[in-house]
């Protein structure tokens, strides 16, 4: 199952194996344990870098709240993460990023198919989807759909599922 919602400069799609939707809570998209797939297609050209960057400004607090600490394996991990970015130029529009929530601990980060790094870290799975569904995300309507689109799945079946207006055509993972 997947919800594709557009934030200023990429799509988002948040891909769910079929059988997380049984008992559908909107917390569990947040938790590291659930594995997922997070995609961003871009839809304009945009620097790695600036990426990096607009990452770095969300996750910094988030991380520092969650580990207590400037310093240590939190730090590390965004350090990681973002080299990502810093490393792989400017991303033209339709390029993708993929962050693969393997559900012990760790995501992966592909970019346009390569894999770009791989970390572990629960505080960071977590800070990267509250970025999107948690209680302060960047977009408050992209949470809101994504939200809603796993609850109508959960309530109606997949291939039942209204697409939210503003938001591109919802397709479903097989």
């Amino acid at each position: 199952r997947c919800d594709i919602h557009l934030a200023r400069a990429y799509a988002i799609g948040l891909y769910l194996d079929r059988s997380y939707l049984a008992g559908f809570e909107p917390a569990k998209l947040t938790d590291p344990r659930l594995r997922k797939t997070l995609t961003l297609v871009m839809a304009r050209e945009v620097k790695g870098g600036h990426i990096g960057k607009g990452f770095d400004r969300t996750l910094i607090p988030k991380m520092r709240q969650k580990t207590g600490k400037k310093q240590g394996p939190g730090k590390e991990a965004l350090k990681v993460f973002n080299s990502a970015f810093n490393r792989c130029g400017t991303l033209g529009v339709g390029a993708e990023v993929a962050f693969v929530f393997g559900g012990d601990d760790s995501v992966a980060i592909y970019i346009e198919g390569v894999p770009a790094a791989r970390i572990e870290s629960a505080e960071l799975c977590e800070a990267v989807m509250e970025m999107y569904v948690g209680d302060k995300p960047v977009g408050p309507q992209i949470k809101a759909n994504m939200v809603q689109g796993y609850d109508e799945t959960y309530q109606t079946g997949l291939g039942k599922v209204d697409v939210p207006a503003g938001t591109l055509p919802t397709p479903i993972a097989t």
